[in-house]
């Protein structure tokens, strides 16, 4: 239990009733991972970010990305699959997983899989169709073989031998030097040592011809070996085998180096994939069509390589290779890195004028990007589209594409009855469906929509994934509930989850939001020790987080590490470091990083020139600040919903209110629907501004439009007229606030003292803190510098002494502010010596308060007499 630490009891001030500064039992400062200097810990921050990360510390690291791990059960029972890679179409399946972008919003983007793209047959790529991948060496074992589609190449000898092979245990020099065997057996036996799951034994296979002249594999032997170690995880030993062989002169084909080329991709490591396909080049290894459509999509993944894929794409048609569907579709999801929507929406007319009527796939791609950019009119076009083509209906990743359009343009309640729409044209929502919303509602501050549409879900059947999950956490964390996310995290272990790389990249991004800078890199030493390597994502979340945290040199430093660890910087990074710089103000330093981002090739998006607006206002540059929104109003830039938004943020941050009310009318002239933001940016101008029925009334816009007021809201209005003088209003406001359910801060509270205070109402100050005090907010330097201000200004020095011995008790170590407020009263009243002699006494009493500041009081003290005197003489001499 706490101990009571009485407050001492006060004469009552002149002109003012008696104070009833009363004894009360202050909460105990929680013990907080991520202390945070000179200001209180609310509430909701008393909650540790690291007892949260604590429980998934020991959570086994995830299996190697390559690598695919497999049921052991025997009651699963699967299908046989169809082989893939003998269909005889070049248009691959349509494959899409989710992602989130740098905003947060989830898409569906197109993943690339070279050996889905081949169609040469079996006689190139191993696997008669209709065999299953799924069957081991326990087929034989059982006796099954036979009634297996047989291996068409195998002779009579070459299946005896593939059979001992499967039974033999060790080295298999033995069994392979005993027979005869005939041209051909030994491509197809790698190949049905490839079917059934046995790499080592293919492997060991592959180096026995190695090691035999008559035997010596050929550049078929060698795709075929290179395949089966990619396609079995082990990656690394394939690119060993790959770069043995090309050193001792081995001939390789095409389909060697586009498989590595394609798994370098999908692991992120496009440099490696690039230097891969030079060297194909310079071998003399002519790329066919897939090669092309692997490096297309190589160069839009890396999100700023616009002009080297229009390069690549031109020497494609050049030397006389017909682009097909996928590569017009891997172009077109390339625009959407760099939200290049223009250039998608040409390259699909130029793929229609090749005569290639769009299929689903590409569709979706150009979807993809008008989502990400936002523009929700142009993908409703789309679907229009498609569903005047009978060839090619809409399907679940065409809605979800869609919403996420709405979503990401601001439309959260549009793409909620997107939902709607797509359900009575008989297309159930997924787990995609439901995680786009949820995030939406998330990352807009409604709360309580975003966990309707999670409560629906799971009614629906439909499982939340951990995409699902972690947009919850997202959104809690923004909010600092730590509680709550810590409620999410057990739901999601509970539900089978472990917390991925993004998950980890959310609780980076959480430390950064909250200002919790130290713990950023806490939290990144911690994911590192649980197995989980960083990637670009992570290193552009580590840039945002200390960027938001103020920390402009640790961002730049996490940049510098992200280089020498051989990421390239894409839209995100570039992104990340202009929110750093602009948090700061510093407009050049922003502008520097966007002429960077253009002469890399990277096309500014919203994101970028919001950021450029905000490095403007608070580096209180207005005349760029207009220049740019002029450019935004008039359309060189699209007027996004995100920009207009910003408008209206960055106006109000710079106290401009006429352009603050132009903004926000052009928001809603260009038919975007303000969010809570919004609505707090203008109550808050007309606050600053003494409108005080203009407030109300968009207070009562916001009400009608769906939106609850939050705290910030009620604060704004508290604030609003304390500094009209009008206490028994703030007053009146703080309990209305109670009453709806929205818990005051401490800073609602201490609005509230300070108007009480300001006016000279001691006891009334005093009544409020009590009431924080019950309601276990705890006070914070703030609260006790206003009380020390109060009563100095009425020259209750007593009193003000007694509050100030009360802080340095209880843990609030006094600051300059609280001084200066005791100084600057006594120099009021012409009490110099008075002021010199509690300068003094600060020197004698407070041992944290160092020379420099002490200096800088004293002198203080001393300019105030001065000046004083000045005005002393001046007034005789007239």
């Amino acid at each position: 239990m706490a101990d009571k630490l009485p407050l001492p009891h006060l004469r009552p001030a002149p002109n003012s009733h008696k104070s009833d500064f009363q004894v009360q039992n202050i909460p105990p400062q929680p013990k907080s991972a991520f202390p945070l200097q000179n200001s209180p810990p609310s509430p909701s921050h008393s909650f540790p970010v690291i007892s949260v990360i604590k429980p998934i510390l020991n959570t086994p690291p995830p299996p190697p990305r390559t690598a695919k791990s497999r049921p052991k059960s025997k009651e699963i029972q699967r299908k046989p699959k169809k082989n893939l890679l003998l269909e005889s179409t070049s248009r691959p399946p349509p494959v899409f997983r989710n992602t989130q972008d740098e905003k947060g919003f989830f898409h569906s983007q197109l993943v690339f899989n070279a050996d889905l793209c081949y169609d040469k047959g079996s006689a190139q790529h191993g696997i008669q169709e209709g065999a299953s991948r799924d069957r081991g060496v326990q087929d034989f074992r059982n006796g099954t073989l036979g009634r297996q589609p047989r291996i068409k190449e195998l002779s009579e000898t070459g299946e005896l031998l593939l059979h001992s092979i499967f039974e033999q245990d060790g080295n298999l020099d033995k069994i392979l030097e005993s027979v005869s065997i005939e041209e051909g057996d030994l491509l197809a036996i790698l190949k049905g040592l490839a079917r059934f799951r046995q790499w080592k034994k293919a492997l060991n296979v592959f180096d026995w011809m190695r090691n035999h002249e008559d035997h010596k594999p050929n550049a078929q032997a060698i795709a075929v070996m290179i395949r089966t170690l990619v396609g079995h995880g082990q990656f690394s030993k394939a690119t060993d085998l790959f770069h043995n062989l090309r050193q001792k002169g081995y001939s390789m084909d095409v389909y060697s180096y586009t498989s590595l080329i394609s798994n370098y991709s999908r692991n992120g490591k496009y440099r490696e994939a690039i230097s891969l396909f030079k060297i194909m080049e310079e071998d003399g290894c002519q790329p066919d069509v897939v090669a092309y459509n692997v490096m297309l999509d190589v160069y839009g993944k890396m999100g700023n390589s616009w002009k080297k894929v229009v390069f690549l794409f031109e020497q494609m048609k050049n030397r006389g290779f017909r682009p097909d569907e996928y590569t017009y579709c891997t172009i077109i999801a390339a625009c959407g890195s760099g939200q290049m929507y223009e250039e998608a929406s040409n390259i699909f007319k130029e793929m229609k004028a090749a005569g290639y009527a769009p299929g689903i796939i590409t569709y979706n791609a150009l979807l993809n990007v008008y989502g990400k950019a936002g523009l929700h009119r142009e993908a409703l076009n789309i679907l229009t589209e498609m569903e005047n083509s009978k060839e090619c209906q809409p399907d679940i990743v065409t809605y979800n594409e869609l919403i996420s359009a709405y979503c990401t343009a601001g439309f959260c309640n549009e793409a909620a009855a997107l939902m709607d729409t797509m359900v009575s044209k008989g297309v159930e929502p997924d787990v995609f469906t439901y995680t786009i919303l949820i995030s939406a509602f998330g990352k807009a501050g409604r709360e309580e929509k975003a966990l309707e549409f999670f409560k629906q879900m799971k009614n629906a059947g439909c499982q939340p994934n951990l995409c699902t999950f972690n947009a919850i956490i997202a959104m809690y964390g923004k909010k600092a509930k730590f509680k709550k996310m810590m409620l999410v995290f057990d739901e999601m272990r509970s539900s089978g989850h472990t917390p991925d790389r993004f998950t980890w990249n959310t609780l980076v991004a959480v430390c950064g939001t909250n200002g919790m800078h130290m713990n950023v890199a806490n939290v990144f030493k911690e994911m590192k020790q649980v197995g989980f390597i960083p990637d670009r994502d992570t290193y552009n979340t580590l840039i945002g987080a200390y960027g938001r945290s103020g920390s402009v040199e640790m961002a730049l430093e996490t940049y510098g590490q992200m280089i020498k660890e051989g990421f390239c910087p894409n839209l995100s990074t570039y992104i990340a470091l202009l929110n750093a710089f602009a948090k700061k103000g510093q407009w050049e330093e922003a502008e520097s990083v966007l002429a960077d981002m253009k002469d890399k090739g990277y096309k500014p998006n919203e994101n970028a020139y919001a950021s450029l607006l905000h490095a403007y206002a608070n580096g209180n540059h207005i005349v760029r600040l207009r220049i740019l929104a002029e450019d935004i109003h008039s359309g060189v830039i699209h007027p996004s919903w995100v920009l207009l938004k910003t408008l209206v943020l960055v106006y109000g941050k710079c106290n401009l209110l006429t352009e603050t009310e132009g903004a926000f009318s052009e928001l809603k002239r260009r038919g975007f629907s303000p969010d809570l933001v919004t609505y707090n940016t203008m109550i808050v101008i007309y606050g600053k501004h003494g409108f005080i029925d203009e407030a109300f009334d968009m207070l009562e816009n916001m009400k009608q439009n769906g939106w609850k007021p939050d705290l910030i809201t009620y604060n704004s209005l508290i604030s609003m007229y304390g500094r009209e003088g009008n206490c028994k209003k703030s007053e009146a406001i703080l309990s209305e606030m109670k009453m709806v359910g929205n818990k005051p801060d401490v800073v609602s509270y201490n609005i509230v003292i300070n108007a009480y205070c300001k006016q000279g109402l001691m006891q009334d100050a005093s009544r409020i803190f009590s009431e924080m005090m019950d309601s276990g907010v705890r006070p914070c330097i703030v609260t006790f510098n206003t009380f020390v201000a109060g009563y100095s200004k009425l020259a209750m020095f007593e009193e003000a002494m007694n509050v100030l011995n009360y802080m340095k008790k209880h843990g609030f170590m006094p600051n300059e502010h609280t001084y200066y407020a005791i100084v600057d009263s006594y120099c009021k009243l012409g009490r110099f010596q008075a002021a010199s002699d509690f300068v003094n006494k600060i020197r004698q009493t407070d041992n944290t308060f160092d020379h420099e500041k002490l200096y800088r009081l004293s002198q203080r003290v001393t300019e105030r007499q001065k000046t004083d005197s000045s005005e002393s003489i001046s007034s005789i001499m007239h």
